[in-house]
């Protein structure tokens, strides 16, 4: 069970997937906007300093069952954002879904083989039953990005987490079952194969 934990590598044709270091902090900031951050439970740096980033990479390295992953550009130092497992529960095989992506990389390839990547791995390596997603509530691009993913929305949780601003968010959830597994990577990787970079 130790490879649930376990930081990988994972190259696609568009993006390859790193465990976050202190060393993707100066690509992170470069097209950093914190209006990527209103949404995110976890808030953002505290101001776009070289010092704010990479405390805020070592908060997220440092919480419990999660695994993070900057999204590098293929054959560019670029850093579109990141990606991560959390709440890994392989006993349960399951674990959650969370991006980041800046607004420079929405809309593009970024999010869609990214996500492609780390499903692949989560259903056919690791051998998960479930993947999930959280989305606030009031963010509407997140939640209809997963609707095009092909994920199944479940429901809301309400005031499920308070962010770093005091806000008290309501959570939408979204889950791919390994039974729907197929049927959205075919989905996905049709989407992948129509892209240009």
């Amino acid at each position: 069970m130790s490879e649930w934990i376990e930081p990988v590598t994972l190259e696609g044709r568009f993006v390859r997937l790193e465990p976050l270091t202190l060393s993707h902090a100066n690509a992170m900031r470069e097209h950093y906007d914190p209006i990527v951050e209103t949404f995110m439970s976890r808030g953002a740096p505290k101001d776009t300093g070289l010092q704010a980033m990479e405390a805020y990479i070592e908060m997220l390295n440092s919480e419990p069952n999660r695994i993070n992953f900057a999204i590098c550009l293929q054959n560019s130092t670029d850093v579109a954002g990141r990606i991560s497992y959390s709440e890994i529960r392989p006993a349960h095989k399951s674990l959650e879904v969370g991006t980041m992506i800046v607004p420079k990389f929405q809309g593009g390839f970024c999010n869609p083989e990214s996500k492609l990547l780390l499903l692949e791995h989560a259903f056919s390596v690791l051998g998960a039953v479930r993947v999930q997603f959280k989305a606030d509530a009031r963010n509407e691009r997140s939640l209809k990005a997963l609707e095009k993913l092909g994920a199944t929305r479940e429901g809301t949780l309400r005031k499920y987490q308070t962010r770093p601003d005091g806000f008290v968010r309501d959570s939408v959830v979204f889950s791919i079952l390994d039974s729907e597994w197929e049927a959205v990577k075919v989905k996905l990787e049709k989407r992948v194969q129509q892209l240009k970079s």
